[in-house]
């Protein structure tokens, strides 16, 4: 994928974000996507019910700007960027515990794969 193909990518994936916060501040929220209670999602994110059209937009810029994985999915048109424009502050915040979860992950994987190439743990405890 040539640079100018990425630019019209990343462009795309934007205009349907904003498509969305538009759809929402005018429709709302379906029902179906509610949990019991309408204060989340039904994937747990807790949406952002009470956020000005531009209040949103603004947050959602700031999640992108300020926080690479949140960029990411947008370049890559992730399937959750619903979910990015339903609740900015949820969305980074779960993106950036995951993240931590799973560098705590790594390090232990790492520790037992290093452990297990020195010959000090079976195989099979694993």
């Amino acid at each position: 994928m040539d640079s100018q193909h990425k630019v019209r990518f990343v462009s795309a994936s934007c205009a349907k974000v904003y498509y969305n916060a538009v759809s929402l501040h005018r429709g709302g929220i379906p029902s179906h996507l509610l949990k019991k209670g309408g204060k989340r999602s039904k994937n747990g994110y807790k949406l952002g019910l009470d956020s000005k059209f531009t209040m949103r937009i603004e947050k959602i810029i700031d999640a992108v700007a300020s926080h690479k994985r949140v960029a990411f999915d947008l370049a890559t048109n992730e399937r959750r960027l619903e979910d990015l424009v339903r609740g900015p502050a949820a969305f980074v915040k779960r993106k950036s515990k995951n993240h931590a979860v799973n560098e705590k992950k790594a390090v232990i994987l790492r520790q037992h794969s290093e452990e297990f190439k020195a010959g000090q743990k079976n195989p099979k405890t694993y």
